[in-house]
């Protein structure tokens, strides 16, 4: 059975990502092990030592699928590495994926783009980076199995290879950062009404899933409805608290909310500040 990594970049055709020449008269070129050392997959002979295969800040050490080896496949070097992501998003320019983030004008070069800064879906034939608002489709109407879903919502972690594919639309698996969420359909969409409900009365996604709410934004709800809407989240954060977490990344406001929201914030002058790009979408940045 395919691996994560392995499965990711299949599905990516970005072909193969084989390890460089050794500089070692001599020396192997690739890894002697059959088993990968990451994700436990097979490394079909051509895999690299494991020694140049990661960056040195890779720290998931204790995350290694295959401690006796000292192999790793090529799949999980190319979904964990800056040269891997260019050679899919160059492979590909079609899709206007960034290579490099923007040039910031002061003589250094260009920063290389790496799959751990967006979210990813992958299937047959298949690859996107979702939005936050993608995200909420996907969720409550997952793709055509099997697939690979992949949110990363801090953006500062290799999480690729923890993921798990995914054989069913009713039951199916969602890598968030460290932690993997089994999500059904309908429970996500009752559950993420309930607490687009609490968002758009005007509590912070925060309060919403840690239960400590703001007395001023309680009063100006009215308790009454507050202790309403509460009642219906409140089993979610007890029963289901890796739903909450989803939710808490990709719930949306009402356009009139927003538009409320964005009216006060105009009434208050502050410096602008440019956000750096955390997720990609076919053609263009998103942020939210």
């Amino acid at each position: 059975m395919e691996t994560a990594t392995q499965f990711a970049w299949r599905c990516a055709n970005a072909g193969e990502y084989p390890a460089p020449d050794p500089k070692k008269k001599g020396a192997s070129r690739y890894g002697k092990d059959d088993a990968c050392w990451l994700c436990g997959g097979p490394t079909d002979g051509v895999g690299w030592p494991k020694k140049l295969a990661l960056a040195p800040t890779f720290c998931d050490h204790n995350s290694a699928m295959r401690l006796d080896s000292g192999t790793v496949c090529q799949s999980c070097v190319a979904t964990s590495s800056t040269g891997g992501w260019i050679q899919y998003a160059t492979k590909y320019p079609e899709r206007g994926l960034w290579t490099h983030f923007p040039d910031k004008g002061n003589g250094k070069s260009p920063r290389g783009f790496n799959w751990l800064y967006a979210s990813h879906v992958f299937g047959n034939g298949y690859h996107e980076t979702p939005s936050r608002p993608r995200w909420r489709e996907i969720l409550a109407n997952p793709p055509t199995p099997p697939f690979l879903a992949i949110m990363a919502i801090n953006g500062k972690k290799q999480i690729l290879f923890r993921g798990r594919v995914s054989q069913s639309r009713e039951s199916f698996w969602v890598q968030a950062d460290e932690l993997r969420v089994l999500v059904s359909p309908a429970k996500f969409i009752e559950c993420v009404n309930a607490f687009e409900a609490l968002y758009n009365a005007g509590f912070s996604k925060d309060s919403i899933v840690s239960g400590e709410y703001h007395s001023g934004q309680i009063a100006k709800t009215g308790l009454r409805r507050w202790k309403e809407l509460e009642d219906n989240i409140s089993p979610w954060r007890t029963h289901d608290p890796g739903l909450m977490i989803l939710c808490h990344h990709c719930a949306q406001r009402t356009e009139e909310e927003k538009e409320e929201t964005e009216k006060k914030a105009a009434v208050i002058e502050q410096p602008v500040i440019e956000a750096k790009p955390a997720i990609i979408e076919r053609g263009q940045m998103g942020l939210f």
